[in-house]
């Protein structure tokens, strides 16, 4: 009996005090760990905005940039001098219905053109701009020759000597050598619209007007939070190639010594980010930016060098 007591002595149990104090320090080190995990998926978060923001924002730079490396591309001819059937000339094609302007769609001597922060098109094809953003139209016929012709599509026909545009269910008039390929036309508008579904939404958007068989314009998205299109021309004031100086693309500029174009592109996140001010100073272009807001940003830039336009000698 009195080994069985003096054991029973030895087992006494913890006392209210040093429990508390245990689940105090539970709570802490629970808390600790709390704080550590959210601070980890805040992390985690925001390396998802950014990363997803730079992908945007190059994925719409990519898309730009392949069309201008085919700006100017008439197939087997290499300038428009040598084509019959577009804007201005006796044998123009017919106008089409909610065309930007007058034959807007065959335009080709304007192979590359851009508007400086306006909207030209406010009446028409673009009834929705976001102020101060840039315009850029791009044209040539795509690089895959057309092996049929489908009715309401425009293609450009060539050889060495000569070419046209034509709709591929009337087909080309002029007299070709065995040689001669068809390619269709590809026209093309990109802008940034001030929303992305629905007016008022807060979510910017890169657009582009296509050619579309019809031949019609359709209005397409390329991608969403795109909040900046900047345009810049690469002039060769001599003729010799290169470029001498880069302006911006206002009216009067003479578009057949843009041998390049420099752009800028800002894509923004989807939402605002609690706790997050962006007051960084952008500053691109002609632009001079301060958000002062909870959206992250990222800005991409490029030039791409005109690969089928032929320098303009010096007068």
């Amino acid at each position: 009996m009195m080994q069985i007591s003096s054991i029973r002595s030895r087992q006494g149990g913890v006392t209210l005090i040093e429990l508390m104090v245990a689940m105090v320090l539970g709570l802490i080190i629970i808390g600790g760990v709390f704080a550590v995990y959210l601070s980890t998926a805040d992390a985690r978060r925001t390396n998802e905005t950014i990363a997803r923001i730079q992908e945007d924002a190059r994925f719409a730079l990519r898309t730009v940039k392949d069309d201008l490396r085919l700006a100017g591309n008439w197939g087997k001819t290499r300038t428009t001098g040598t084509l019959d059937g577009f804007k201005g000339l006796p044998t123009q094609l017919d106008p089409i219905s909610g065309d930007c302007e007058d034959r807007w769609y065959i335009d080709l001597v304007q192979a590359v053109w851009a508007a400086n922060g306006t909207n030209p098109f406010s009446g028409t094809c673009v009834p929705a701009h976001l102020a101060n953003t840039d315009m850029l139209a791009v044209r040539y016929a795509a690089p895959e020759e057309a092996t049929t012709l489908t009715s309401g599509v425009m293609y450009v026909r060539s050889d060495m000597a000569r070419g046209e545009v034509f709709d591929g269910g009337v087909g080309a008039t002029g007299s070709y050598s065995v040689d001669a390929e068809d390619h269709a036309l590809v026209t093309h508008l990109y802008y940034v619209r001030p929303y992305t579904r629905v007016a008022g939404d807060n979510l910017p958007s890169l657009r582009r007007i296509r050619l579309a068989p019809g031949p019609a314009l359709v209005d397409e998205e390329i991608i969403s939070g795109i909040e900046d299109f900047q345009v810049q021309y690469g002039i060769d004031d001599d003729g010799d190639g290169s470029v001498n100086r880069y302006i911006d693309p206002d009216a009067g500029v003479n578009t057949a010594r843009v041998i390049a174009i420099r752009l800028w592109v800002l894509a923004r996140a989807d939402s605002a980010e609690v706790g997050f001010t962006d007051d960084q100073a952008y500053q691109y272009a002609d632009r001079k930016y301060t958000p002062n807001d909870g959206f992250r940003r990222m800005l991409v830039t490029s030039t791409i060098l005109l690969r089928n336009r032929i320098p303009v000698p010096t007068t």
